[in-house]
């Protein structure tokens, strides 16, 4: 059977105890150095429920909900020296050292491609009767 895995997305999540969502403002995550000054928004910051989102051009996204901060960029048509999220968090990290920070998460979104419907549904047989959960490793 042959597979491969398409990755879509890359996010890495903070966990950080009693955070402001102010934080996040565009103009703010500029003059602290996290992003570039030259990083134009793709739509109006949206601030709604206690959810936070900034949208750049460049495909990056800064959401805010409770106490979790996700950084998350498409990374359909990048290469892995080209993501900016890694950075981004670094600096984040760096430029704000005083915030209690509790967890960190890295998710990645893909989709696995299969060459018939009949592989592709041998292959969720095999891993709902295994019992085992598929892993990005296990894709690959």
């Amino acid at each position: 059977m042959n597979r491969t895995v398409d990755m879509r997305r890359f996010e890495l999540v903070l966990v950080v105890e009693k955070h402001n969502p102010i934080l996040l403002n565009p103009e703010f995550l500029k003059v602290k150095g996290i992003i570039p000054y030259h990083w134009e928004l793709a739509q109006p910051p949206t601030y709604t429920d206690g959810v936070a989102l900034t949208v750049f051009q460049n495909g990056v996204y800064v959401a805010h909900r409770g106490n979790a901060i996700a950084f998350f960029e498409d990374i359909r048509a990048k290469s892995l020296d080209e993501l900016e999220v890694p950075e981004v968090v670094y600096r984040y990290v760096e430029k704000l050292p005083q915030e209690n920070y509790q967890a960190v998460g890295l998710n990645l979104e893909g989709h696995t491609l299969l060459d018939s419907q009949d592989a592709a549904k041998s292959y969720l047989q095999e891993i709902l009767s295994s019992g085992d959960r598929p892993t990005l490793l296990t894709q690959i």
